[in-house]
């Protein structure tokens, strides 16, 4: 993700919600209203075209990625105080 130029927490803010919506659908039920056909909400967008354009070197666990993320968005936030 990094190398693709993306703000890390963007992505992690989009890859959360999106699995707060999963679990809490019922949560997310008058903006999908309010959406016009085929429109998807702002943070299903967001992942998906990151996730489009992120082709790992090698296989990956997405939850283990994210974990490497949250570390550096934490050791970065330590360094800049």
């Amino acid at each position: 993700m990094i190398d693709y130029d993306y703000d890390i927490e963007d992505f992690l803010a989009a890859y959360y919600e999106d699995i707060y919506s999963k679990e809490h659908p019922e949560e997310f039920e008058d903006e999908r209203a309010e959406l016009d056909e085929g429109e998807a909400l702002w943070f299903e967008d967001d992942l998906k075209e990151m996730l489009e354009d992120w082709q790992p070197v090698e296989e990956q666990n997405i939850s283990k990625k994210v974990e490497h993320i949250k570390e550096y968005v934490e050791e970065r936030k330590n360094l800049l105080g």
